[in-house]
């Protein structure tokens, strides 16, 4: 995995490589969309990492397969579709939520590891603007506050997921859910 300047890189060697597709959750503060935290289902994509040009696209292939109507199939818990004349079939293995910061100030990011009891509260080491596209999440290193899933998780090869830039005026108690998909690394 190459690791943008502005995200310090690790030393291990990655445990999960998933793509996460959900929802960036806003507020209106003050005339400001203020990020409330997201929802997403995270797919293993593993045996497509040693495939950097497919892996790093794949963001983009699954949001407009989920979220534009792409060709394929939703059915049950898993996602398959066809890309680059490949068939692609990935499972959810992990979801992401945010809860409580177990400092007790704000929010922050949980990873559960399905069937299982590991699971990461994490908090945000680094972030970068996304060097793709202005509409895209930015991208972020995230180390442990509680848990035994991962040493570090990274954010990288977003899509989507940005709120409008212009000015709200929407009540701070309506919810602005808006679609995303990104690359997740997790570090044992």
């Amino acid at each position: 995995m190459t690791v943008p300047s502005g995200l310090a890189p690790h030393s291990g060697t990655p445990e999960y490589a998933v793509i996460g597709v959900g929802v960036q959750n806003y507020t209106c503060q003050a005339g400001v969309w203020t990020s409330v935290g997201a929802v997403a289902s995270l797919y293993d994509a593993s045996c497509f990492a040693d495939n950097t040009s497919l892996f790093n696209n794949l963001p983009q292939l699954v949001y407009n397969f989920v979220f534009a109507g792409g060709e394929g199939s939703k059915g049950g818990k898993s996602c398959s579709f066809k890309a680059n004349d490949q068939d692609v079939s990935m499972e959810p293995t992990l979801q992401h939520f945010f809860v409580p910061a177990p400092s007790g100030t704000g929010l922050a990011p949980r990873f559960n590891l399905d069937d299982s009891s590991k699971y990461g509260i994490m908090s945000k080491t680094a972030s970068i603007t996304s060097p793709d596209n202005a509409g895209d999440v930015a991208w972020l290193q995230l180390s442990p506050s509680q848990g035994n899933l991962a040493s570090a998780i990274y954010r990288i090869h977003t899509y989507k997921g940005q709120p409008p830039t212009t000015p709200c005026t929407t009540p701070s108690s309506k919810v602005l859910s808006v679609n995303y998909a990104a690359q997740y690394i997790f570090f044992a």
